[in-house]
């Protein structure tokens, strides 16, 4: 069935995105520099977000083709968007991976918007929860770059946060070879559901894109 094109797909029949959610917006900001060609049509974006809103949408990505030029547009209509829904997660595409390719950009933000109320609801619990328990100290999350940052910026970018257990092995794997004074590494890290293998030569994390091959 792999082949036919009568095949359903879990992500072809149940989009994160609904087609009829996708609203175009009358706008164009041109290449390579950033000019703007076609103004934002204001009440476009309004009604807009009287149609979501009217259809319970809580979550909002804003995407324009070539905003990662020049987001003028997208923050202008996100400002427009709040008046309509101020309590709804709402996020411009260049917010959240400001990015060449409108592709790679929206799904990215569209995954973003998917978990992100639910990540910023189970995150500002856990800090509410620790503070009340006594624990000041501040709280930081790892990221799937092998960073940390903190509470807000992980409510606002949930996406980053995705595959950061891998990638906390890898840190931690590193770590660990730092104090015995070893640095070509092979990490394991064995999970609940899966095991994660990584190498670490001459003592240093790569950061590679998944498309890259070798």
């Amino acid at each position: 069935h792999n082949f036919s094109l009568q095949f359903e797909l879990p992500w072809q029949k149940n989009p994160m995105v609904r087609r009829r959610n996708r609203i175009p917006i009358t706008e164009r900001i041109m290449p390579p520099g950033g000019r703007i060609e076609t103004a934002l049509a204001e009440d476009e974006v309004l009604a807009a977000a009287e149609l979501l809103k009217a259809r319970g949408v809580q979550s909002i990505v804003i995407g324009f083709l070539f905003s990662f030029l020049n987001d003028r547009h997208e923050k202008r209509a996100k400002e427009l968007v709040m008046q309509v829904l101020p309590d709804a997660y709402v996020h411009c595409s260049s917010e959240v991976v400001n990015v060449m390719r409108e592709y790679e950009r929206f799904s990215t933000s569209a995954m973003n918007a998917y978990i992100g109320p639910k990540v910023a609801k189970y995150l500002h619990n856990l800090e509410t929860s620790l503070a009340h328990a006594g624990i000041k100290a501040p709280i930081r999350v790892m990221q799937s770059n092998g960073g940390i940052a903190t509470i807000e910026t992980c409510s606002n970018k949930a996406v980053t946060i995705l595959m950061s257990g891998p990638a906390g092995g890898v840190i931690g794997g590193k770590w660990a070879g730092d104090l015995s004074d070893t640095h070509n590494l092979i990490t394991v890290d064995i999970g609940g559901t899966s095991a994660d293998i990584s190498v670490i030569p001459d003592g240093k994390v790569r950061i590679k894109n998944p498309r890259d091959t070798e």
